[in-house]
């Protein structure tokens, strides 16, 4: 079976509600389609979206947990066998100051509200995605473990912001990768806007 070559985009940090004693780490992965499958891409990426990846995890508004933090962004290529292109060489881009989350959360910090992806194909490989980001939430109700509201709608203002970030100025599309067929349809371009709609544990991008 033969991968439709891609750019995996990797970034994370730490996440902790219970100080130095109780750190753990995060992160999350979401595919690209490359202008050109070079190293020389990977840096020029890395370089184009690493501050304005910064500024998204910043932002209170986009709802990530002030227990967790962005130390890393990565941009590696992915072949048609699946593999790294160059499994010797890694391109990542180091915050010398690191970003902390924008949002209190009341659940504990292991809690995730789960971004999940779909595009034009209904179902089968490559039609859909997930990332589980170091969201804050807030409780339904004293006592619930279902997300509120206000949660769910602050989810789907941060995953469509998220995306736009991915796009960079190039602009390059997020997407699934099927491991199938030598293409599939990305996310929604940017162009147009993300549309979004939300369940109460999600927060969904659909074209």
């Amino acid at each position: 079976m033969a991968w439709s070559p891609h750019a995996r985009v990797t970034f994370g940090g730490n996440v902790s509600d219970l100080g130095t004693a109780g750190v753990d780490e995060w992160q999350c992965n979401v595919n690209i389609l490359p202008l050109s499958m070079t190293d020389a891409f990977c840096d020029a990426y890395l370089a184009a979206i690493q501050a304005a990846l910064k500024t998204w995890f910043v932002t209170a508004a986009n709802n990530l947990s002030s227990t967790s933090d962005l130390r890393f962004v990565k941009c590696n290529l992915i072949g048609a066998d699946g593999k790294y292109v160059n499994p010797t060489i890694t391109h990542q881009y180091d915050y010398t100051s690191i970003g902390v989350g924008g949002a209190a959360s009341t659940m504990p910090a292991y809690l995730s509200l789960a971004y999940s992806w779909t595009t034009a194909l209904m179902r089968g490989p490559g039609s859909k995605g997930r990332i589980y980001p170091p969201t804050a939430q807030t409780a339904a109700a004293a006592g619930s473990a279902v997300a509120g509201t206000s949660s769910i709608s602050a989810a789907v203002t941060s995953a469509k912001a998220l995306l736009t970030v991915l796009a960079s100025s190039a602009p390059r599309q997020p997407c699934p990768s099927s491991p199938l067929e030598s293409t599939r349809p990305p996310l929604p371009s940017r162009a147009s806007g993300w549309a979004t709609s939300s369940t109460s544990s999600a927060a969904a991008a659909t074209p």
